[in-house]
């Protein structure tokens, strides 16, 4: 049993290590099993999301996925949620949803995305953020608009899962910000003043989702980024970090956990007229009580100078080290002469 799962466990490992897929030959060679048994290992991780498949004419080619069983979404999902399959027709909608769009099931199951009486379910990148999913990405949108009367704010997920019949589909899950933002927009709020003075911080301040998507920005990051707030809310891959840098940030940020929340980093960013500049960034993880990542909060301030300055400070002290050495040398070869005339008059 134990030998069973170390060689299903080793195969998500491989498929990792493979972005173009594997058929099962090339598996069964890598793990040196009969074809009979690889091919039940990849069903029960296909069932269980961590592998799909794609058909290409008679031949199968597994990936690495990362997917969601549909009776995870069923029974653990607490917010609305429409389940398509891998033809974006809607295969399921629970209850929530139904009394969100204050409709009923018919005007859903088995309807294509486009077909949904709702307009915004077919513009913007709705239909394509659905196709990511499809592929295995997870991502997510927000929107504002009036549904069945009610001016709404949602927070939009789209996440990859494998169906019950063991084919690939999505979940969309919304979630419903309307009575937050309502309240926080209230000047009575005590969290309308705290924006305030957010606002009025010279740092920039942002908060974004586990895939980058940002759901706040200060003005001051708005004046960075040379762009209105409604250009950088629900969007992601608004700053544009040197490529050297981009693993040192990933990997600060990839560190952050429900027992070490905070960490901080610097990194280099063109900014939109063309120059280089360095920031310092201090991100804190917001975490459920469960431990799950929700969303980052994050503070981050310009310290291109003291760079400079640092650099500056580092070419002077080499300089002294070097005229130092050059002295120091001198200063040898003046006492070893001095030693060489004592010899001569004695």
């Amino acid at each position: 049993m134990g030998s069973e799962f170390e060689d299903i466990s080793k195969i998500p490992n491989i498929l990792e290590r493979k972005p173009n897929g594997m058929c099962i030959r090339d598996m069964v060679q890598e793990l040196h099993l009969h074809r009979n048994t690889v091919s039940k290992y990849l069903e029960m991780l296909h069932f269980r999301g961590d592998v799909s498949v794609k058909q290409f004419g008679t031949a199968k080619v597994f990936f690495r996925a990362k997917r969601l069983p549909e009776s995870a979404i069923v029974n653990f999902v607490p917010d609305p949620y429409i389940i398509f399959n891998s033809r974006l027709q809607v295969k399921d909608v629970d209850k929530l949803c139904l009394k969100l769009f204050c409709s009923d099931k018919n005007a859903f199951i088995g309807k294509k995305l486009g077909q949904l009486p709702w307009e915004f379910f077919g513009r913007d990148d709705f239909p394509e953020l659905c196709m990511r999913a499809l592929d295995g990405e997870i991502s997510s949108m927000k929107i504002s608009e009036e549904i069945s009367g009610k001016k709404r704010h949602l927070i939009v997920r789209f996440l990859p899962v494998v169906l019950d019949n063991r084919r690939d589909g999505i979940s969309v899950i919304f979630s419903d910000m309307t009575r937050y933002i309502s309240a926080v927009s209230s000047p009575e709020c005590p969290e309308s003043r705290y924006r305030e003075i957010v606002e009025s911080q010279t740092w920039y301040i942002c908060r974004f989702l586990p895939d980058g998507t940002y759901s706040f920005v200060n003005n001051a990051f708005c004046r960075f980024v040379e762009r209105p707030r409604e250009e950088v809310i629900g969007h992601k891959g608004i700053l544009f970090v040197l490529d050297r840098d981009r693993e040192a940030l990933s990997e600060a940020q990839s560190s952050i956990t429900a027992s070490d929340p905070v960490h901080s980093v610097e990194f280099r960013v063109i900014e939109p007229g063309g120059r280089i500049s360095w920031q310092r960034w201090r991100s804190q993880g917001i975490f459920t009580p469960q431990g799950h990542l929700i969303e980052y909060q994050a503070t981050g301030y310009d310290i291109t100078e003291n760079k400079h300055a640092g650099e500056e400070l580092e070419i002077r002290i080499e300089n002294l080290e070097n005229i130092l050495r050059h002295r120091t040398a001198e200063l040898l070869r003046v006492e070893i002469r001095l030693k060489e005339e004592i010899e001569l008059h004695r």
